[in-house]
Formats: C-alpha cells, structure tokens, sequence
C-alpha cells in the first residue's frame, strides 16, 4: 500500500524491480561494483542487467493525484543526446566502462556522444482522458498498489511489465526483450523516493512525504487484502 502527501509533487524513480547476472554467468563476485554504483546512461547488453520502474508524473502535476507510467533499461531503448550537452559523456563513458569484463555503449570512441537513459513507456492521450482515475494514485489516500515484471525468453521479445491500483489492471506493457541469456535474473526491488528537483532537475521546493505499507515480495500476484 501507498499514500503520497496531500502536497506531494515530483518523484523522478518511485518502485522499481530489477534484474542483474547471476551466479551462473561468466561474470564473477569482483564485478558486485558494477551493480552497485549504477548504471544511467549505459545500454544493457542483454548478459549485465535491466530494470522496470513504475514512475509517476512525467506529464503536468494534478493537485489531486499522480499518474503512473513505466522506465525501462533494456537492450532495444533509443539512444538519446547526454544530459547536460557533451559535458558529461566522458563520465558517462567512464562508468559504463568501468569493469574489464563488461563494456556497454557508450563506447568512449563514440563521436555522436549518445548516451542511454532509459526508455518511458506512457499511456496514450486518448486512453487517459477516457478514463484518468484507471492510472492514477490520488494524493492524501490510501492506494492499494501491485506491480509486475515478467523476464523474456532470452532470444524472443515476450518480456512484461504491468501494474495494478486496488486490484483493478491499469497499465501493461508487452513483448519486452530485457535478456539474452537466462542468467539474468530478477533479483531486487527498490522502494525508493528519488527527487531531484520540483520537476526533472534543481533543487527541490518543498518537502514531499510518501508512506508504504504492508509490502509483500512475491512471485506470483497477492491482490489487495
């Protein structure tokens, strides 16, 4: 369960699920850095990792609620100029190739500059006018939320992602690629709280307060209780 702040704005990553390599993989425990220090930017191989993040509010704010929508890293996303112009690609490129073992784009001989950050998968205009409470969380209230991901077939497209509010289905995504190897696997969830600005970057204007409760962990759907 979720309740955002009656004043609650912004959230720029809210509820993520994950997937990295395995024990089985060719990559050994002296790569744990890897997944810790973070990977924006950089395009998963389909052999390193992927994630799913239920997001709220890409569109203009309500003062009643937020709107949810999906941010993926997978092997198939677009690439995008660096944040911040070129400034940055060299940063970028450092972390993105920092182990030995692994090496995603971009590569530090890239002349585009092109970094990767993430692909937004949104509800379409015409489905959210139609009926905007289906895909939002309204702010003061309790909300009974459930999200799923399921991991590819590696070599086939049938990867999904998709939530739930108070047991009705809300959003879904299909025939995402997320792996090409069946040692990725997902392996950890994030409730996180990540702002970063009253809007994509500055400094945040106000406090914002998000309460959780009751999180279940689990393969298979619990449903409101």
């Amino acid at each position: 369960w979720v309740r955002f702040g009656e004043e609650h704005r912004f959230v720029h990553h809210f509820l993520s699920i994950r997937g990295r390599y395995t024990a089985d993989s060719p990559y050994d425990d002296s790569l744990s850095g890897y997944w810790f220090n973070g990977t924006a930017g950089c395009l998963p191989d389909g052999t390193t990792h992927m994630s799913a993040t239920l997001e709220v509010d890409r569109r203009s704010e309500s003062p009643r609620h937020h709107t949810g929508y999906f941010y993926s890293y997978h092997p198939d996303m677009p690439r995008t100029r660096c944040g911040g112009g070129n400034a940055r690609f060299p940063e970028i490129c450092r972390d993105c190739n920092r182990w030995e073992a692994i090496r995603l784009a971009p590569s530090c001989d890239d002349t585009d500059h092109g970094c990767y950050w993430g692909e937004t998968f949104e509800v379409g205009d015409a489905e959210l006018a139609a009926d905007p409470d289906r895909f939002t969380f309204s702010k003061g209230e309790w909300t009974c939320l459930e999200m799923r991901v399921r991991l590819n077939t590696p070599g086939v497209a049938d990867g999904e992602m998709e939530y739930w509010i108070d047991d009705a289905p809300a959003f879904a995504v299909r025939d995402m690629r997320w792996r090409t190897v069946d040692t990725v696997a997902l392996n950890r969830v994030e409730l996180q709280h990540y702002i970063n600005g009253s809007n994509w970057f500055g400094t945040p204007e106000q406090s914002n307060e998000v309460w959780f409760d009751d999180v279940v962990i689990s393969t298979r759907r619990v449903g409101c209780r």
